[in-house]
C-alpha cells in the first residue's frame, strides 16, 4: 500500500507474500548465464536475499539495485559484501549508500564500493538529480524540474533508464541523463508505471 502527500513524497507498507517464499533451487542457472545484465534489487526477506547470493556467481555483468530495508544491519552488512564485489553496477540512493558504506558524502561512498570491486557506482540523488562514477570519471546529471505528483517507483524508472543506456553503449553521462529522465516522467504521474516513457520520448534529450 503506497501513501502520498500533497508534495509528492510516498511511504510504502508491504506485505512481501510469495517474495520471500523463493528459494536457490528455483533459479534456473541456465538462463542466468545466459543474459547481459542480471537486475538484482529488494533484500527484504532472508529466504530471498540468500536466492539472490548465487546469482552474483554468474560469468556476466550484473548490475545491482541495492534497496536494503531491512538487510542493512550490522551483522548483514559482511553477507552483502560477496555480492558487491561481484556487482558491476550498484545502484543506491543516498541513504542507502550512508547505511551501507557509513558515509556520508556519497563522493566518498561512491569510492568506497569502487575500491570493494565495483565497476560503476550510480547513486540516486532525487531532486538534484545523480552522480555517476567508475572511479575514474565522476558525473553529476542534474534533475530534470517537473511537478512532482507521486515518488512511488522513482528510484526503479532511474534503474530502468540507466540499464537502458548501458544496453545502448551510451557513456556514463549519458546514462545517467537517461535515468534522470525516466524517473522525472515516472513523478509526474500517480503509480509507479503511469507516467513511464517510451524509446521515442527519449528524443528530447
Amino acid at each position: 500500500m503506497g501513501f502520498v502527500d500533497k508534495d509528492g513524497a510516498r511511504a510504502l507498507y508491504i506485505n512481501s507474500g510469495v517474495n520471500d517464499t523463493i528459494i536457490p533451487s528455483e533459479i534456473k542457472k541456465g538462463y542466468v548465464d545466459d543474459i547481459k545484465f542480471l537486475h538484482l534489487t529488494s533484500f527484504v526477506g532472508e529466504k530471498s536475499f540468500q536466492t539472490q547470493k548465487p546469482c552474483s556467481k554468474t560469468s556476466r555483468n550484473c548490475p545491482r539495485q541495492l534497496r536494503p530495508r531491512r538487510i542493512v544491519r550490522p551483522q548483514r552488512l559482511t553477507q552483502l559484501e560477496p555480492i558487491l564485489r561481484k556487482a558491476y553496477v550498484v545502484m543506491p540512493n543516498r541513504g542507502e549508500l550512508e547505511l551501507i558504506t557509513g558515509y556520508t558524502d556519497y563522493v566518498k561512498g561512491a569510492d568506497a564500493l569502487i575500491a570493494m570491486g565495483v565497476k560503476i557506482v550510480a547513486v540516486k540523488l532525487g531532486g538534484e538529480g545523480s552522480y555517476v562514477t567508475n572511479g575514474r570519471d565522476r558525473v553529476h546529471s542534474e534533475s530534470f524540474k517537473v511537478k512532482v505528483v507521486d515518488t512511488t517507483g522513482a528510484g526503479d524508472a532511474f534503474c530502468a533508464g540507466f540499464l537502458y543506456g548501458l544496453l545502448q553503449n551510451e557513456g556514463l553521462k549519458n546514462c545517467g541523463r537517461i535515468g534522470n529522465f525516466v524517473a522525472s516522467r515516472c513523478v509526474m504521474k500517480l503509480g509507479a508505471r503511469a507516467g513511464l516513457p517510451y524509446k521515442k520520448d527519449l528524443a528530447r534529450l
